[in-house]
Formats: C-alpha cells, structure tokens, sequence
C-alpha cells in the first residue's frame, strides 16, 4: 500500500484512502469524533484540523435519530396492540380477536363464554394501550418498546374449558 491520504466529504466525513500495488484504491470512512489513533500522525492532525468541535456538533445532531409522528406511532402501537389481539384469540383456535367476539351469543356456552370474555379484554386493552399512546405523546413517558407495551396491558383470563 501506498502512503495514506484523505478525500473529505461535505459535512465532516472523510474517507482514509491508499492505492495498493495494483493502482486500486481503498477507501475507508470516518466519521467526524471517530477514533484516529491507527493513523499516522501527519494524516491524523488533516483530519482533525478539518474536524472541528462545530463540525463534530454537527455531525452529531445530523445523525441523532428523529422521534417517529404521532401518526406513526400511533399506527405501529395499533398494528402491534392488534397482533397480540389476535394472537390471544388464537390461542383458542379463532382465527382473530374480531372471529373470537363474532361468538358471543353463540348456542354453544363455550363459544359465547370465550366470545363475551375476549370482548370484555379487548377493551380493557385499548383503552390501557391508548392511555399508554397519550402518554408517550404528552410527554409524560418515553415510547415503550413493542414487548414493554404489551407488558403493560391487561392480561387475558379465559373461562375455564367445559
């Protein structure tokens, strides 16, 4: 490998590049505040006179990851309130939430008792998962991840099987 250089980029990135002894050229990126100790010095201090502590700053802010709308929130909560829904009702062999409460007052007492209890815990679900949503967006909390949300909902009792 040839003695090594830099190709800066707009924003602080720079690319550590050597050519080898085919003429190919590899480039390596870092970014502004990473680790140069490998460097030698002279191409270190080329570096760090282009990273400034603004340009380090900057990089830092442009990469911090941007809090989802409410909209997406509110829509990925919904869809993963929803799959543990379904998922429960499943347990028993319905096919959804939505089958499962369809039996309510079906002629067999299993179905209805089944069908009347996942109605009564469905709601008991949303109404916990969208008091949940309005904290995280009052910014009361900070958004649970998939698993804690379902953590904290109201767990399932299903009659006793006849």
């Amino acid at each position: 490998m040839s003695d090594l250089y830099i190709d800066p980029f707009p924003g602080g990135l720079v690319y550590v590049c050597a050519t080898d002894d085919d003429g190919l050229t590899h480039r390596e990126p870092r970014q502004p505040g990473a680790d140069l100790s490998d460097l030698p010095e002279a191409v270190r201090a080329e570096i760090e006179a282009i990273w400034t502590p603004d340009v380090v700053a900057e990089w830092a802010a442009s990469q911090a990851p941007v809090p989802p709308s409410p909209a997406a929130l509110t829509a990925h909560g919904a869809a993963i309130v929803q799959a543990h829904l379904d998922a429960t009702a499943q347990e028993r062999r319905y096919d959804s939430a939505q089958t499962a409460v369809s039996y309510r007052d079906d002629p067999n007492p299993q179905f209805a008792a089944e069908g009347e209890a996942l109605f009564a815990w469905r709601s008991a679900v949303w109404t916990a998962a969208l008091a949940i949503l309005a904290e995280v967006e009052a910014g009361v909390r900070p958004i649970p991840s998939d698993a804690e949300l379902i953590a904290e909902l109201p767990a399932m009792v299903w009659p006793p099987m006849a």
